[in-house]
């Protein structure tokens, strides 16, 4: 029973804490009976006949009665709260991702073939099937080499020209001795309407001396250039012989010449094919260049180079002047150039080729215009 009394007593000590509470002590049931009506009482015995504590507890909805006995010291605050943490810092943004590279350009559309060109009519005397035209790819032009002190019908290299256009030029003394810097040079020709046909041998063929002076030559042939040609296109040809007979040692009146005969100076000529594609001022070998009328000069120039002094894929006259084969022989030269092949005994021998074209350039050099051939017989 004393032990329910003490539960009892510390349960209330300990609602005490938490509410206003007014504790009065009685000492007898009498006093105790007549205490404020309304109240919450609770009675502690603690010996029976002995003093009895009563805790009352006044209760009232929504406001708190302040005890009657000395208030309560006040319960300790709490410790304050530790700062909260700084909030992490955000996350750095991810670093950008640099633009993949520009995709390369598609590359052009193949140009479209260029059209074949219609099979043109040959001028007077043009090579035939094989033409020079018809000098074997063997014979491409030779690379830039010091002048060589060999013997002329054994020396293959040219040397780099004097006026250093990059192209070759004849090293061979027999070769050379075909050769005259000076445009004015030369015998005073014949009747242009004349013609001599000319067969056999080389020593059957006119000597150099009998050639007449390139710029008399020119005047001889402007007529048929005319035909074609405007005066600033004659003056591009002009200048392109001489320049291209200084830096290859080729007689200018033989590079004029050859012109006449494979293209009647005609820009415009097309190309030929008989296997083997000619084109050009001088139906040069394979990879020759045509008439470009967006830059005329140059590709007036690079025709005329062409053909004297050969392509990538074949030589020029230059090539075969050098040849051994030839000897420096300019009609031996003459004949190889159109034909790709010789006989000595006769280079009026057609040899697939044009038979007359050795003779034809024969009297070109001598003053002839190409206009009337008459009749031989070259077998």
């Amino acid at each position: 029973m004393l032990m329910y009394l003490i539960l009892a007593v510390v349960h209330f000590l300990a609602l005490a804490a938490a509410m206003p509470i007014a504790t009065q002590v009685f000492t007898s049931e009498t006093a105790y009976a007549t205490s404020q009506s309304g109240a919450i009482t609770t009675v502690d015995e603690l010996v029976e006949d002995t003093v009895v504590v009563v805790t009352t507890v006044t209760v009232t909805p929504g406001a708190t009665t302040a005890p009657t006995s000395a208030p309560a010291a006040a319960a300790p605050a709490p410790p304050p709260a530790p700062p909260a943490a700084p909030p992490a810092a955000p996350p750095a943004p991810p670093a950008a991702i640099p633009a993949p590279p520009a995709a390369p350009p598609a590359p052009p559309a193949a140009p479209p073939s260029a059209p074949a060109s219609p099979a043109p009519s040959a001028p007077a005397g043009a090579p035939a099937a094989g033409a020079v035209n018809a000098v074997a790819a063997a014979s491409p032009p030779a690379p830039s080499a010091p002048p060589s002190s060999s013997p002329a019908s054994t020396t293959q290299e040219s040397a780099s020209d004097a006026a250093g256009n990059g192209g070759p030029s004849v090293t061979a003394s027999g070769a050379l001795a075909f050769f005259t810097s000076d445009p004015s040079s030369g015998a005073a020709g014949g009747n242009p309407d004349s013609y001599k046909c000319i067969s056999g041998p080389a020593s059957s063929f006119p000597s150099y001396s009998d050639w007449m002076g390139f710029e008399d030559m020119f005047t001889v042939n402007q007529p048929s250039l005319a035909v074609n040609e405007a005066q600033n296109i004659q003056q591009m040809i002009h200048d392109s012989i001489l320049s291209i007979s200084s830096a290859s040692k080729v007689d200018a009146r033989l590079i004029l010449a050859v012109v006449m005969q494979e293209s009647t100076g005609n820009v415009h000529v097309p190309c030929t094919n008989n296997g083997i594609e000619n084109c050009g001022l001088m139906q040069a070998f394979t990879g020759s260049v045509s008439f470009d009328a967006s830059s005329p000069s140059s590709s007036v120039t690079q025709m005329i180079k062409d053909g004297t002094q050969g392509t990538a894929a074949g030589g020029g006259l230059v090539q075969i002047l050098n040849d051994a084969s030839t000897g420096g022989n300019v009609y031996v030269a003459l004949r190889k150039y159109n034909s790709g092949s010789v006989d000595p005994s006769n280079l009026s021998g057609a040899e697939g080729a044009t038979s007359s074209y050795v003779s034809d350039i024969a009297n070109r050099v001598r003053g002839w215009n190409g206009n009337a051939r008459g009749s031989c017989s070259f077998s």
